[in-house]
């Protein structure tokens, strides 16, 4: 399945490369380190350079695999990587797979999240075929959780306990939301609320 980078007003998304430059894992490292970006996540925030460049080592791994793709969000016009966007355990042959994402909490609330994710849906929905895309977030990451609504994401149910922090041994439920293919595939738009 290919994957290409993606274009909006704002933001591009780009392919994990393994040759990409310095500026970009210091990019990721940089909003890695804020405790405010891992608040809904099991994991605490990046405490070296090193665990930075082993994240993006993984993210490369599951990005050449078949089942996996990450892009990294860009801004257009600033050049700065402000996330990550990933579309995981690919079922080629149903038409399906989940959604996982950040994006920097320096970038919160500007909207790129919303175009972040017409562009992928646009994209999965329309030369990439799908048929089902989901998510699961915490069930208390209520900004996550209403990013996908507005995005035409439907809540299906809950995960009880599906997360465990490493932070604090807590576990929390996960809602999982998802969004069906029923447009044209050959006609698919999403429209900003």
């Amino acid at each position: 399945m290919i994957f290409p980078d993606l274009f909006g007003e704002r933001i591009d998304l780009v392919s994990i490369d393994p040759t990409m430059p310095k500026r970009i894992i210091d990019d990721i490292d940089r909003y890695s380190r804020i405790p405010e970006f891992f608040e809904f996540l099991e994991f605490s925030e990046h405490k070296s350079r090193f665990e930075t460049e082993r994240y993006y080592a993984k993210l490369l791994s599951r990005s050449r695999g078949t089942t996996g793709h990450y892009w990294l969000i860009k801004l257009s016009k600033e050049d700065k990587i402000i996330g990550t966007f990933g579309v995981l355990d690919i079922d080629v042959r149903k038409g399906m797979a989940e959604i996982g994402y950040g994006i920097s909490p320096e970038h919160w609330r500007r909207g790129y999240f919303h175009e972040t994710i017409n562009l992928v849906l646009h994209h999965l929905f329309g030369a990439a075929g799908f048929h089902r895309i989901w998510a699961k977030t915490q069930s208390d990451n209520m900004a996550s959780i209403k990013g996908l609504q507005t995005a035409g994401f439907i809540t299906e149910g809950v995960l009880r306990d599906f997360y465990l922090s490493e932070k604090d041994g807590a576990r929390h439920d996960a809602i999982v939301l998802s969004i069906l293919n029923t447009a044209d595939p050959l006609s698919f738009e999403f429209i900003a609320p």
